[in-house]
């Protein structure tokens, strides 16, 4: 009995680990595309097609589309 409730225990961990690995790269990717979002639309404002945000518009209309800034 010990060593099944030992094992388990093992798996248990291993299952955090991976899961607390997933959350990390889950929010490395939302970071990068958080970036490529912003890259994007200061693409478009460089070459006149949007308008010029101010840090304040620009983080809430972030937040709009589901970004966490």
């Amino acid at each position: 009995m010990r060593l099944s409730l030992s094992s388990e225990s093992a798996g248990f961990a291993r299952n955090r680990a991976l899961e607390a690995m997933l959350d990390k790269l889950a929010e490395r990717e939302s970071d990068r595309q958080a970036a490529r979002r912003i890259d994007e639309v200061m693409a478009r404002v460089r070459n006149g097609e949007e308008k010029t945000y101010t840090a304040k518009e620009f983080a809430e209309q972030m937040r709009v589309e589901g970004y966490d800034i």
